[in-house]
């Protein structure tokens, strides 16, 4: 690889690591969804791929392109600021469905784990040929598993399972409903970074799945579910008040 490198490919198409190739007259930098925590690197070197990538670029002169749904408040902060310019395409993205669990379970719309809501577009997606995936943050899903075999017995293959964690990677581009259970795990109070990442979470599912999304939740009026365009501006003014990066290091 270091001696194709060397004899100038056109393109080369790599993980984080790609960086500290010997590059030759390099004149564009592309990091695919930017926001990516994977892209900090906790062992010895110790570096972060998206700003190592952006002063790579500096080096050599060369175009520098972060892209993402949903941009790190780094570098929206980095656009405010002036350093970057900030560049928006259409998105087309599937529809995103949030459910209320405390409210459906004061009017009795809840089966176990599953809202009668989520029951129902299982049924309905099922009988069309299509597939369902069901997520959760995290943790065993035997008994969910478990519930939804009870329901649908003689369907129950339609149906796949997985953690949110597993699933960022997993291709869905032939799910025809997703549906994120317990999604209240994603918005940890004890992190301030829980907001941007849950965000950033769901519009990476949302962004890539060509079928119906279903989200449940305990806080259906989560600024996170109802977010819009803003939310993330905001997020930096809350950043600023409190004195959180980007506006300070930690």
């Amino acid at each position: 690889p270091l001696r194709r490198c060397n004899d100038g490919p056109r393109l080369v198409v790599g993980t984080r690591s790609a960086l500290f190739l010997p590059f030759k007259d390099l004149g564009l930098v592309i990091v695919e969804e930017e926001h990516d925590i994977a892209y900090k690197q906790d062992g010895t070197p110790r570096y972060g791929a998206r700003d190592t990538a952006v002063m790579l670029g500096s080096i050599h002169g060369a175009r520098v392109i972060l892209s993402s749904p949903t941009p790190s408040l780094e570098s929206l902060y980095n656009c405010i600021s002036g350093r970057y310019s900030l560049v928006r395409t259409p998105l087309e993205e599937g529809a995103m469905e949030i459910v209320d669990t405390s409210v459906e379970a004061r009017k009795r719309g809840m089966v176990g784990d599953l809202s009668r809501v989520l029951i129902a577009r299982i049924k309905e997606t099922l009988e069309d040929g299509g597939k369902v995936l069901i997520l959760r943050p995290w943790g065993p899903m035997d008994d969910i598993r478990e519930q939804l075999e009870g329901i649908f017995p003689d369907k129950s293959e339609g149906i796949g399972y997985a953690t949110v964690h597993d699933a960022r990677r997993k291709d869905i581009s032939d799910i025809s409903l997703l549906a994120i259970l317990n999604s209240d795990i994603l918005l940890d109070k004890h992190d301030f970074r829980a907001d941007e990442k849950a965000m950033q979470t769901l519009e990476q599912f949302r962004g890539r799945l060509p079928g119906h999304m279903l989200v449940q939740t305990r806080q259906g009026q989560h600024p996170v579910y109802l977010q819009g365009d803003d939310y993330a501006f905001r997020l930096l003014e809350e950043r600023k008040a409190f004195h959180f990066p980007p506006y300070t290091r930690m």
